[in-house]
C-alpha cells in the first residue's frame, strides 16, 4: 500500500524538528555525600559446645547435663565417687566383672540407666578425665572403675550427660550411653 505525502507538510516537520531545542538525555543524579559511620564492635561469646574447663560454668548455665562445681565435689572428700554419683539421672552405677575373672572384687562402672548394650547388658558410659577420652562407649576396652581409679580428692569438677540431646557437639558421637565427664583440681 502506498501512502501519499503532501510535499508542504515533509519541509515543516523538518523546520520543526531543526528549531526546537535539543532534549537532553536523562542522568541519573547521584550524590556523592558521605556518611561517617562509628566503628563497629562485634562481640561473640566462646562456643560452649566443646569441652573444656573453661567452659564448665558456661555449660552448667545452659542447664542441659548434671554439674558438680568444686564446693560440690569438696563435699564428697573422703567418699568414693561411685557413692556421689549415685542418683545422677540417667546414670547408674553397676558391678563389673570380666567372664571368667577369678577375683570377683566388685568394680564399679558408669552405665546409662536408659540404654542398654548390644547384648542386652549395661551399656557403659564414655569417660573423659581432662579432656582425654578414657573409654569410649560402645569399645571393646575395659571400663574404668570409679571405685578404684578417680579420688575424689583428686576432682574439681564433674559433668554428666545422659545422650546426644545434652551433650556437646565434640561429645555427640560417643555419647550413646552417657558422657561422664571429670576435670582434675590443678
Amino acid at each position: 500500500m502506498m501512502r501519499i505525502v503532501n510535499r508542504r507538510t515533509i519541509p515543516l516537520v523538518l523546520a520543526f524538528a531543526l528549531l526546537a531545542p535539543p532534549v537532553a538525555a536523562q542522568k541519573d543524579s547521584i550524590k556523592k555525600d558521605t556518611a561517617v559511620l562509628s566503628p563497629v564492635q562485634i562481640q561473640a561469646k566462646k562456643n560452649v559446645t566443646t569441652t573444656n574447663r573453661e567452659g564448665f560454668y558456661d555449660r552448667k548455665a545452659l542447664g542441659l547435663g548434671t554439674f558438680f562445681d568444686s564446693t560440690e565435689v569438696r563435699k564428697m572428700d573422703g567418699g568414693r565417687l561411685s557413692e556421689r554419683l549415685r542418683g545422677v539421672p540417667g546414670l547408674k552405677i553397676v558391678q563389673y566383672h570380666e567372664k571368667g575373672e577369678e577375683n570377683y572384687a566388685p568394680e564399679y562402672r558408669a552405665a546409662s540407666s536408659i540404654h542398654q548394650g548390644m547384648d542386652g547388658g549395661a551399656c557403659f558410659s564414655t569417660i573423659i578425665y581432662d579432656n582425654v577420652m578414657m573409654y569410649k562407649a560402645g569399645s571393646h576396652g575395659r571400663p574404668p572403675d570409679l571405685r578404684k581409679e578417680f579420688d575424689p580428692t583428686a576432682i574439681q569438677m564433674i559433668e554428666f550427660y545422659r545422650g546426644a540431646s545434652q551433650a556437646p557437639l565434640s561429645l555427640v558421637a560417643a555419647s550413646d550411653c552417657g558422657v561422664l565427664v571429670l576435670w582434675s583440681r590443678r
